[in-house]
């Protein structure tokens, strides 16, 4: 007697770009760039035309190195010499604009604004950043909607791993000379959030700086506000699982809150509180929540999924950024995340739905994850908080 295989768990649910609401992908995409409004205009009043240059080079390097890639991929059908010829128009699509055109956006919001060594290496830096990113992150799989990684968060790490040290001068905040971003209380010269650790820098007055956007660092990443109402929108929208947004956001907060109070212990001046939410506000994180984490093309495949991804990746920005050399981790667990995802999405024991195996999954990771955090907090070198 025969028996009927049972129906692989990808067949049962969208393919990539994922389909969160019910209307089509390139609609999503069009919602990526209004949601993307805010911080590119924050970063335009707050660093002028630096932040555009940074912006505008990261688009064109990507749409082109789509469009060349579309022209290869069709080159049999543009250039036949029988009936079967077809022209550009035929084979290019408005998410093969569109596309390139957000992961270029975000990688340009996410590159530090200031004076690189050599002066004017800027432009080499992001025009080799950005082809790899969309090379490597997405157009060695096939282009739109086979990608394993975040373009943008490609690109990102890349420009760190090799061009970190190059980024060196000052920081062009408040290029405009904009009487309410004159904040020279908040802003540390040559310093950014993540790069100050005494027990002094964790007040609600550097958190607040944080949220309103007066202390250096990426341009799209400074400013909370503009931020928050693009991921209001997204959500609003259904352009974005609140799955995978809330795990992330409750793990991340429940595991500096441990680190908080660990730290609490050890200095009485640190505010475990205060702590939690300055490391929420600095840095990528919330940049990363919005516009990296919840991609709807290496997002997980079903609603558990989203859920263990997003704790998983929440646990390994904090892990970096507490244990690691590098102080920024977000865009490292964005991509080691877009890793696990189809080991994460693996039919054999995914599952569409909600069910007791899922919940217990996703219950003991998280309680997990938190013990062996505080465990690994015992060996933190604390004399930095001196």
């Amino acid at each position: 007697m025969e028996t009927v295989a049972t129906k692989p768990v990808e067949t049962q649910v969208a393919s990539s770009p994922k389909k969160i609401r019910h209307y089509g992908v390139t609609a999503r995409y069009v919602d990526a760039l209004i949601a993307l409004a805010p911080v590119t205009i924050w970063s335009y009043l707050a660093y002028g035309v630096y932040a555009i240059r940074n912006v505008l080079i990261s688009v064109v390097t990507m749409m082109l190195a789509e469009f060349v890639f579309v022209i290869i991929k069709n080159r049999k059908v543009l250039f036949a010499k029988d009936a079967t010829k077809k022209s550009l128009k035929d084979v290019l699509s408005p998410l093969d604009f569109l596309a390139p055109a957000i992961s270029g956006i975000i990688f340009g919001l996410m590159v530090p604004n200031r004076d690189t060594n050599p002066e004017g290496m800027i432009y080499f830096y992001l025009i080799v950043s950005a082809l790899f990113g969309i090379i490597l992150g997405k157009l060695v799989f096939g282009g739109t909607g086979r990608n394993i990684f975040n373009p943008a968060a490609t690109a990102f790490v890349f420009m760190i791993v090799c061009f970190q040290s190059k980024f060196s001068g000052a920081y062009h905040w408040n290029a405009w000379g904009l009487s309410f971003l004159d904040s020279s209380a908040s802003v540390a010269s040559d310093a950014t959030a993540l790069t100050l650790h005494t027990a002094s820098t964790y007040t609600w007055d550097n958190v607040s700086a944080l949220f309103f956007g007066t202390i250096n660092g990426a341009a799209g990443e400074t400013c909370k506000i503009a931020i928050l109402i693009g991921l209001a929108y997204l959500l609003i929208r259904r352009d974005t699982d609140w799955h995978v947004v809330v795990s992330f956001l409750v793990t991340f907060l429940c595991m500096s809150l441990i680190a908080g109070l660990f730290m609490a212990g050890h200095n009485n001046a640190v505010d475990p509180f205060a702590y939690t939410f300055y490391q929420l506000c600095s840095g990528g994180v919330l940049f990363g929540v919005t516009y990296l984490l919840a991609d709807p093309v290496t997002l997980p495949l079903t609603k558990p999924s989203r859920v263990l991804h997003g704790i998983l990746v929440a646990m390994m920005v904090v892990m970096i950024r507490t244990f690691a050399s590098a102080p920024e981790g977000m865009a490292y667990a964005v991509m080691m995340g877009n890793a696990l995802a189809c080991f994460i999405d693996y039919f054999q024991w995914s599952s569409p739905k909600w069910n007791r195996k899922w919940i217990l999954i996703d219950a003991i990771s998280f309680v997990v994850i938190l013990g062996l955090f505080a465990w690994c907090m015992t060996g933190f070198d604390y004399s930095v908080l001196q």
